[in-house]
């Protein structure tokens, strides 16, 4: 039992990894970048390592012939990156922060002297990306969890970037689920992934599968001049990614409450009736870190996991006006109405706004049974 249960969890430190790779190869974040020295020269087959603060995962490349290096397919988050190359002192730059298929760039000015010499600079996020025309909105971690959300839907955020709109939201019918449009467009012509992967209805360009906020670690909005990758649709491209994990423990549980104890009378309810009953329950949870096993794997620095439950149970009914027929008129008689009636086919079977016996279809009457009573 022991050795079964040994190799599942070994199985599972095989599998988890590649779903890490498989969500950074459906995105194209990239780092690159300039290696000069005071001349201006570039510096070749100068070495670049990037390392994420969060997870410690290294990222490693060399300089070209024109001084030019990319560290293509890197997970999102905080980077410290360090370049050596003999002759010069080595330099770092950190706090250099990476969005979701954004391209990165971040030049180095090496100066001459001892490798063992070390020139340590802290980078904040460029105003303008120079590399990369596109029109983006990001969400990170922080507005993702202190924003309110209705439905606890982390794709209706996307309605805070200037433009967006939700062309549809519905839980059930055909096609169920929500979709949006970008400025000018139609909402078949949105595009919505999940850490690089469709999550669309291909036939609808709905999406029926909102993520929980708790699970995400940021969300772009893409509304104008898309790279190369997004050139299927021309609408609004929303692209949420999933927490990875890092070698700190974290978790939430959340729960949404509605009920009709909180709500007040509708507006149309007869005084004194009872409210619509509601009863709905939203809750999660979600928690990421570090795969340890104790005295077998330790996977701080090389291997994450998140895991993230949510559920909703919903109980509710609506009050609505209808018009229903009178007892006269279930017979027949409408003579009450001010609008004159006639048949088509035979002038005699409507006699002053009353259908005469001998026209009303059997059929007919035993439909009206199914009709509500006034």
């Amino acid at each position: 039992m022991k050795h079964a249960l040994l190799f599942c969890l070994l199985a599972c430190l095989l599998v988890l990894p590649a779903r890490e790779a498989f969500g950074q190869a459906a995105s194209a974040t990239t780092l690159v970048g300039t290696i000069t020295d005071n001349s201006g020269a570039a510096v070749s087959n100068a070495n670049v390592v990037a390392v994420q603060n969060a997870t410690k995962v290294t990222y490693k490349g060399q300089t070209t012939a024109t001084g030019a290096y990319s560290l293509p397919y890197v997970d999102i988050g905080t980077y410290t990156i360090t370049v050596e190359a003999p002759g010069f002192q080595k330099f770092t730059r950190t706090e250099i922060e990476v969005q979701i298929n954004q391209t990165v760039r971040t030049d180095f000015n090496l100066v001459l002297g001892s490798v063992t010499e070390e020139v340590t600079v802290s980078s904040a996020t460029p105003p303008i990306a120079t590399d990369d025309a596109a029109i983006v909105q990001t969400l990170e971690t922080e507005a993702i969890s202190s924003l309110p959300v209705a439905g606890h839907d982390t794709l209706k955020l996307a309605l805070t970037t200037a433009g967006v709109i939700q062309s549809g939201d519905v839980t059930v019918g055909d096609p169920p689920g929500e979709s949006f449009a970008g400025p000018g467009q139609r909402g078949e012509q949105n595009d919505v992934s999940f850490d690089g992967v469709t999550m669309l209805n291909t036939i609808h360009r709905t999406v029926n599968f909102p993520p929980s906020p708790d699970a995400i670690q940021e969300v772009r909005v893409q509304t104008g001049t898309y790279s190369a990758q997004y050139g299927t649709y021309l609408g609004v491209h929303i692209n949420a990614i999933s927490k990875s994990g890092g070698n700190q423990l974290h978790g939430v549980v959340s729960e949404s409450i509605r009920n009709d104890a909180f709500n007040t009378h509708g507006r149309f309810d007869a005084p004194g009736s009872k409210k619509t009953p509601l009863r709905q329950n939203q809750y999660g949870a979600e928690i990421d870190g570090p795969i340890v096993l104790p005295h077998v794997y330790d996977g701080r620095d090389k291997s994450f996991f998140m895991f993230d439950y949510q559920v909703r149970r919903q109980t509710s009914s609506t009050s609505q006006l209808f018009t229903v027929l009178t007892s006269a008129e279930r017979r027949g008689d409408f003579s009450a109405l001010s609008t004159h009636l006639s048949d088509p086919v035979d002038p005699t079977c409507i006699v002053g706004n009353v259908i005469q016996q001998r026209c009303i279809d059997p059929h007919s009457i035993v439909d009206r049974q199914r009709f509500a009573q006034s």
